[in-house]
């Protein structure tokens, strides 16, 4: 009887093997796909991630470095002020690199200066800007107050420029539109879980890089405050871990590569407009095609 089944035994333990194979073959399947989704979920995580907003307000007032002599002299302008509505994105301080690039934040602002009144054909505007900022904390002196840099680029609009017969003594803006950088450093306190009080310093420079001269561009400098309102900070606060620290990093090389191309049309005649005839210009006018690959 024992012979008679062993063949059936032998046939049953084969389908043993196979559906054992089979059932392995689907948890790998299971497993990977449970990997996947896992995956999947980080970065839905990562994406999702409750990072603190905030819109602040900034007040300036400062003065313009006398580079030229349409900014100095009788003609100096001793005192400027400024404003600036910002929105931005801060970290929560729970990833290595939060803590490693001191807490950056980053985000956008509009920004705008009024240079008092000035004598006619010695205008300048009252230029509007939209910039991009970041900045990071340099020091913590405690959970509190800590000292932060800032710096921002972008473009101004709402300049007077240099012209021959309506503003000829402009020498410092010679377009409509220019780049506006600067860069600042500021003491930040966190008042409350919504509000920061930010005072501080920064400089400022407008200029459009010679594309269009004249072209001394202007420099300033002022003192600020700033008020900072965070929308959803109190869930930051609570995570974040100032003990992560940066993974092992192995050194190693890396290249890069770039090509840039440029042409440049220029003349030194301008067109009278009510005669329409060319007359000599003092500045040359420039104009740049500039193509770039990385």
């Amino acid at each position: 009887i024992l012979v008679g089944f062993l063949p059936s035994t032998k046939a049953f333990a084969d389908t043993g093997d196979s559906l054992l194979y089979a059932y392995e073959i689907a948890t790998l399947r299971d497993s990977l796909e449970y990997e996947r989704r896992i995956n999947r979920k980080r970065q839905r995580d990562m994406l999702r991630r409750n990072l603190p907003t905030f819109l602040s307000l900034k007040a300036a007032g400062g003065t313009v470095f006398p580079t030229k002599d349409f900014v100095s002299g009788d003609l100096n302008i001793p005192f400027y002020k400024s404003a600036a509505l910002k929105f931005g994105i801060a970290s929560v301080g729970d990833q290595w690199q939060d803590i490693a690039y001191g807490m950056p934040y980053y985000g956008i602002g509009i920004y705008v200066a009024d240079f008092g009144n000035r004598p006619s054909g010695y205008s300048i505007g009252r230029p509007v800007s939209v910039y991009l900022l970041q900045g990071a904390t340099l020091f913590r002196f405690n959970d509190r107050l800590m000292l932060n840099y800032e710096w921002n680029i972008g473009v101004s609009m709402g300049w007077k420029p240099y012209d021959p017969f309506d503003n000829p003594m402009n020498a410092c803006i010679g377009s409509e539109v220019n780049v506006h950088g600067g860069v600042g450093i500021h003491l930040k306190w966190l008042a409350s879980q919504h509000l920061d009080i930010n005072i501080g310093a920064d400089v400022t420079h407008f200029s459009n890089g010679a594309s269009r001269m004249p072209n001394a561009g202007l420099n300033m400098a002022s003192g600020f405050i700033e008020i900072g309102y965070y929308f959803n900070r109190k869930e930051a606060l609570n995570r974040y871990n100032p003990r992560l620290t940066p993974p092992r990093y192995d050194a190693h090389f890396t290249s890069d590569f770039s090509l840039t191309v440029s042409s440049l049309s220029s003349r030194q005649k301008i067109t009278d407009k009510e005669t329409g005839e060319e007359i000599p210009n003092m500045y040359i006018d420039r104009k740049f095609k500039v193509l770039g690959f990385n």
